[in-house]
């Protein structure tokens, strides 16, 4: 799907540019689908590697630095944080597959809650795969692109740490 900027009405544009002026607010954290919030506030998620930018993608889009908890330990996210914005939108900050402090059992929960949160949420509109421009795919990226295709799950790659590339390296 390939939107341009034509094929929305001004005041639609407006709209989508105003909407992150407001204040974004920590909801929850989920650790069970149980737990997730009874609304019918469309959802957004951003997945992707540990460390690979989620959490800063939240902050920088909300303009709010410290909303989404930030570090540089893989495996800090451990839940799906729901952010409230403007009673609009949901933005989830999901954890990150791959490598992770916690290990074994505990990432093979988090990677069953993942999966089950994205087949099953009614509210979900898309997902936002964060990939590091500064490495190859990996084969969990490749996997979470193959199951979002094959599920039909609307979703967007985008290229983080740009900034952190040599001049080289671009092509």
């Amino acid at each position: 799907m390939n939107f341009e900027t034509k094929d929305f009405l001004p005041e639609e544009l407006d709209e989508g540019n105003n909407l992150f002026k407001n204040k974004t607010t920590f909801v929850l954290g989920v650790a069970k689908l149980e737990q997730l919030p009874l609304t019918e506030i469309p959802e957004v998620a951003f997945a992707g590697r540990s460390n690979v930018g989620k959490s800063s993608i939240i902050n920088a889009t909300t303009n709010q630095k410290g909303l989404a908890k930030t570090s540089n330990t893989p495996g800090r996210t451990q839940q799906l944080n729901f952010f409230n914005l403007a009673d609009k939108i949901h933005l989830v900050d999901l954890p990150g597959y791959g490598f992770h402090k916690a290990g074994g059992k505990e990432q093979e929960k988090w990677a069953n809650t993942l999966e089950n949160y994205l087949l099953n949420s009614k509210n979900l509109k898309c997902v936002f795969v964060l990939a590091d421009s500064r490495l190859p795919a990996s084969e969990d990226d490749k996997n979470m692109l193959k199951f979002l295709n094959y599920y039909q799950i609307p979703f967007v790659v985008i290229a983080t740490k740009c900034d952190k590339l040599k001049k080289n390296d671009y092509t």
